[in-house]
């Protein structure tokens, strides 16, 4: 189809890899609308007029200076008061809810020297510290929310849930609205600039009788096909990915030997670009609109139990908070 591409394409199958939990931080828009008002959004100059930005906060972080108990979710939440940070002139806050799980009972072992410990409760939360941060910039509708979290574990249904419910009451009746940061007009954006570094077509769990020579039958198997962009070659990549953007549920490439190792509809399909500085991926199937999510496990000092510093992952997530929106 594009004729001799073996410098820029890669096939490697794999076993599955299951890779330790990494420090991460979501990226989430934040808009504010009156209820009833379907599509319009209010600026966030007008909301706190009359609901100064540093008192709403002050107050919202005092809802919380007790743990909160959701029997429901079987989560805690709470506010870890020493770390907020209010920067009313700006519009942004940042701060630490410690969280937790609870609702079953889970023995414990010393890693070292496999000792049992005493075990985990029922009503004993296991809790862990999640860094926050809040901005609405002046003079527009639509405001950055940046959520941590470690692996799949983080309180990002609680704090939307909370915050909505708090907003609500305290902005008389406005309804809180969050979506995926990135958009594809910004994704595309970015590959017009020349960000984009790859593209991985990723296919899990492949069918057992294409691969019975590579991997015994209780394997899982999966294969990953990544392409390049540099050169001519590049440029149809590029050409491929704005147009797959535009579609995510097609076919990327509609390539015969491709379908024949099981690359149909359902393969995942990511890129790495280049943002601030540093080669970020995003999956791009299954969304209108694409979340991204920041990998920090390499750019925060940690404490010595593992968890980051507060000041160090506050100053990344501003990072890249002054990337998109140049605050200084």
């Amino acid at each position: 189809m594009f004729g001799d591409t073996t410098s820029v394409l890669m096939f490697n199958l794999t076993r599955q890899i299951y890779k330790m939990s990494s420090i991460r931080l979501d990226f989430f828009t934040i808009r504010l609308r009156e209820k009833g008002v379907k599509d319009v959004y209010v600026d966030f100059d007008s909301v706190f007029e009359n609901a100064p930005f540093g008192d709403f906060f002050q107050k919202f972080a005092k809802t919380f200076e007790k743990q909160e108990v959701n029997f429901k979710t079987k989560k805690t939440f709470k506010f870890q008061g020493q770390s907020l940070k209010v920067a009313s002139e700006k519009k942004m806050i940042s701060g630490i809810i410690k969280s937790g799980e609870f609702g079953k009972t889970s023995e414990v072992e010393d890693v070292v020297t496999g000792e049992p410990k005493p075990p985990i409760g029922k009503n004993d939360s296991i809790i862990s510290p999640f860094y926050f941060l809040v901005y609405f910039p002046a003079n527009l509708s639509t405001g950055v929310v940046v959520l941590q979290r470690i692996g799949q574990q983080g309180m990002t249904a609680d704090f939307k849930n909370y915050f909505k419910d708090f907003a609500r009451n305290e902005l008389d009746g406005m309804v809180v609205e969050f979506s995926p940061f990135v958009t594809k007009e910004l994704l595309i954006e970015i590959i017009k600039s020349g960000g984009l570094n790859k593209v991985t077509l990723r296919k899990y769990n492949l069918v057992s009788d294409k691969f019975d020579k590579y991997a015994k039958p209780t394997e899982q198997l999966n294969a990953e096909f990544t392409l390049t962009t540099s050169g001519f070659f590049g440029i149809l990549v590029k050409e491929k990915v704005e147009s797959f953007i535009e579609s995510p549920h097609s076919l990327f490439f509609d390539i015969p030997e491709l379908e024949r190792l099981g690359f149909d509809d359902n393969t995942e399909t990511s890129i790495k670009v280049d943002i601030l500085g540093t080669e970020r991926t995003v999956v791009l199937n299954d969304l209108d609109r694409f979340k991204i999510s920041f990998d920090i496990e390499n750019e925060v000092e940690l404490n010595p139990d593992g968890n980051p510093i507060f000041d160090s992952i506050d100053r990344e997530a501003k990072k890249l908070i002054n990337y998109h929106f140049n605050v200084q």
